[in-house]
């Protein structure tokens, strides 16, 4: 993940200075496929290697959706708005007690997460 262009440079050093992998949740991994296939990124040397590499446990942990993050998805602000992706997003988070890396303007916006700040 610390090798996106998309990232400032900031994020970038600091991701590559955690401790332990960042967490990501399952559905960012079904975002990053739909911006793929709109051709709004493009993954390299192929979109199945670049998820393959990303994805190794020692690189990332995959955080799949449990009881307790479903519980949080009745309990987000109605600022969030309606997008599944980022209500799994915020929930997760929001069960998790753990701050998001995100650009999304109305996520962040919304009140219902924690911005990661470096």
């Amino acid at each position: 993940m610390a090798d996106l262009p998309q990232l400032s440079s900031k994020y970038r050093n600091a991701l590559r200075k955690l401790s332990s992998p960042p967490m990501l949740s399952v559905i960012s991994l079904w975002e990053i496929s739909l911006l793929v296939e709109s051709s709004r990124v493009a993954l390299f040397p192929t979109p199945k290697k670049w998820i393959a590499e990303a994805t190794r446990p020692d690189a990332i942990e995959l955080i799949q959706v449990t009881p307790a993050i479903a519980e949080e998805l009745l309990a987000l602000p109605p600022t969030l708005g309606r997008d599944p992706a980022d209500r799994i997003i915020a929930a997760t988070a929001r069960a998790l007690h753990v701050p998001v890396l995100t650009m999304d303007r109305q996520l962040l916006r919304s009140g219902a997460i924690r911005a990661w700040s470096v």
